[in-house]
């Protein structure tokens, strides 16, 4: 009786075919074959004869591609040790170094190269004691040591360098590393002297160092020489020169004119800004120059700020406010008793327009300080 086989029957019959056919392939390649079939007896034995000959050549190949790859590899390894060695000694160096800082016989090295050094300006200090202020100027010049050239350049500036001719201060003037306020010095020897190139030298140091020129001096004679351009030089300074600018705003107060031009040009930068020290810098420096509605409403909200030097700088600009009920209204949230003098002031000076001296009239009938009652004498 015939069967009808089943899906999984015929795949168990597919497997058992494969696996017959593998075992008899296998067979057939092991024992039924041989090199003999397919080469003659004289081919097996130049075969053989090649196999021999070059066997050795294929030894002593792989022997010497051993050796090199041993060598290699000892190479490596040292590499290997030597940097795991140098690494290890990297992290150890700053330890010993800093236990041998730590330790007393650094600190006695130390000491001895101290005292050594302190022995040897003192006495460097007496010899130049004696030498005239040419003679410091070309011992200067001679020695590449910088703590001597320090006690040099600090003995030239307490000296009388108006004797000195001003060609040599030219000279000096250009050597390598001197201080900027030494350089002050022999700017204003050179004026006093009038050089005629101490002006140009003096611009040129202006240019390369505003924020370091503290010189009231030197901006006073710039100023007095060439006004125009110390008003050009402080309407070009950015903030942080500004902030840095008390000897040239000195010399620019009581100029209410050149302040103006200088404020026309740098309030906006100020006002932006809102630099503590440039406020600083520029308080008490007032001015009459008319402002537009958005600067008056920084400057009104500097008036009524919490920070005591904001609202010193907004006096500033007191006379510029032109509504008199705002004034009063940031007089009466004054606390401190010299602003409220320094306010009513400026209500009564020249510059002040009539609705202003009507409220600093209305302000000193209404108040028990007695410095603004006495403003009543300059209505």
């Amino acid at each position: 009786m015939n069967k009808k086989l089943s899906l999984g029957q015929y795949l168990i019959m597919i497997v058992v075919i494969l696996l017959l056919n593998n075992v008899i392939l296998s067979y057939f390649f092991r024992s039924g074959l041989n090199i003999e079939r397919f080469v003659s007896g004289n081919e097996l034995d130049r075969a053989e004869k090649w196999s021999e000959t070059h066997k050795g050549a294929e030894v002593e190949a792989i022997k010497d591609t051993r050796k090199k790859s041993t060598l290699s590899n000892q190479i490596e390894d040292r590499h290997v040790d030597e940097n795991q060695n140098l690494a290890v000694l990297t992290l150890q160096v700053p330890k010993l170094v800093e236990q041998y800082m730590a330790s007393d016989e650094f600190l006695q090295v130390l000491d001895n190269r101290n005292a050594k050094r302190r022995e040897r300006l003192n006495q460097f200090q007496k010899e130049i004691d004696s030498l005239s202020a040419s003679e410091l100027i070309s011992a200067y010049s001679s020695t590449n040591d910088f703590q001597e050239k320090a006690l040099l350049t600090t003995t030239l500036f307490q000296m009388d360098l108006t004797e000195i001719d001003s060609s040599l201060l030219k000279e000096f003037y250009n050597a390598e590393g001197l201080n900027y306020w030494l350089k002050e010095k022999l700017l204003t020897v050179m004026f006093n002297q009038k050089d005629e190139q101490a002006l140009s030298l003096t611009k040129q140091f202006v240019e390369d160092g505003r924020a370091q020129t503290t010189s009231y001096e030197i901006w006073r004679t710039l100023y007095d020489l060439d006004r125009d351009y110390v008003i050009e030089t402080a309407s070009e300074m950015s903030i942080n020169e500004l902030a840095n600018g008390d000897a040239l705003f000195s010399s620019l107060r009581g100029n209410s004119d050149d302040l103006k031009v200088f404020f026309n040009n740098q309030l906006d930068n100020i006002l932006s800004a809102q630099n503590f020290t440039v406020f600083q810098t520029l308080t008490g420096l007032p001015v009459d120059m008319s402002l537009s509605r958005s600067q008056q409403q920084k400057v009104e909200n500097l008036l009524s700020s919490e920070s005591r030097t904001e609202r010193r700088f907004a006096l500033n600009f007191i006379n510029s406010i032109d509504d008199a009920d705002v004034l009063k209204d940031h007089y009466d949230n004054l606390t401190s008793s010299t602003e409220k003098v320094d306010f009513v002031s400026r209500l009564v000076g020249s510059v002040a327009t009539e609705a202003q001296r009507q409220l600093a009239q209305e302000i000193i009938d209404d108040s028990d300080l007695a410095p603004v009652k006495q403003l009543q004498n300059s209505l």
